[in-house]
This record gives structure tokens, sequence and C-alpha cells, in this order.
């Protein structure tokens, strides 16, 4: 789970960060989860793992700022992946607590959140890929359906 979730982030940013340097500017946006800014009982280690993307993220950020470089984290709410299907199956009583908490009524779709979705989660990534031109550095922005 860290091998995947956090140690995967810090590769691709060592790779991404050295083109940026060599370029002079860029734009990083990393994929946490609502898991990075909350905490819940029987998930520490993946908590843990995007917790720690948000910190290498809001770190990372600070000292690349002054090079041009911005980078920023989405956190997307819960999203349909086989992941959460099989933690669903497992736990089928978790399943109301979610979508209780879901202010559309269903789980998240991938191509929501993904680059090549449609709508106001897509501008919200777009925004962050230009970022360098603004204020916005370091942020872990939750995306849940509204």
């Amino acid at each position: 789970m860290i091998a995947i979730n956090l140690r995967g982030v810090w590769n691709c940013m060592k790779y991404e960060l050295r083109q940026m340097r060599t370029q002079g500017s860029g734009a990083i946006v990393n994929c946490s989860s609502i898991g990075g800014l909350i905490g819940l009982p029987g998930r520490a280690v993946y908590h843990a793992a995007k917790h720690g993307v948000i910190g290498l993220t809001k770190s990372a950020a600070l000292e690349y700022a002054s090079r041009g470089i911005s980078i920023n984290a989405v956190c997307p709410g819960t999203i349909d992946t086989p992941m959460v299907s099989a933690m669903l199956a497992k736990e089928a009583d978790a399943m109301k607590e979610i979508l209780r908490d879901q202010p559309i009524g269903r789980l998240g779709r991938p191509e929501e959140i993904a680059v090549s979705g449609t709508g106001r989660m897509r501008n919200i990534i777009e925004e962050m890929k230009h970022a360098r031109s603004c204020s916005l550095w370091s942020a872990g922005y939750p995306l849940r359906g509204a």
C-alpha cells in the first residue's frame, strides 16, 4: 500500500521535478484521497499513505515555488474502483454509511476524477496545472460530488 500510494508518487515527482528544473517551470498535480484528510478505523495504512502524499506535496511545493514549479494534490472522495468494491463486498453495511456521506448519493466514477474526464473536477485539475501564474502553490483539494 505504501509502495504504490506514497512511494509511487515520490518516484514520479523525482523525475517530473528533474525535467521541470531543467525547463525552469512546471506544475504537478498529485492524487491523494479524502483518506489523506481524515482517518477511519481499519484503514490506517491507506490513510497513512494518503496523508503522506499531502505532506510530500506541501513540502515539495514550498521547496520548489521559487523555481516556478507549483505542486498541488486532489483528494477524491469514495470512487467506484475495484479496491472500493472489494472493501464493500466484505462490509455490506459500510455501503449505506458511505452513500449517506456522498452529496451526489452515489459513489464517484473514475472518469469524473481523471484529467480526461469532464465537468467541474477536470476544471479544478486544469486550474492547478496552470497555477504557476497565480498564488495556488500548495494545497490538497477534496473532490466530492456536489
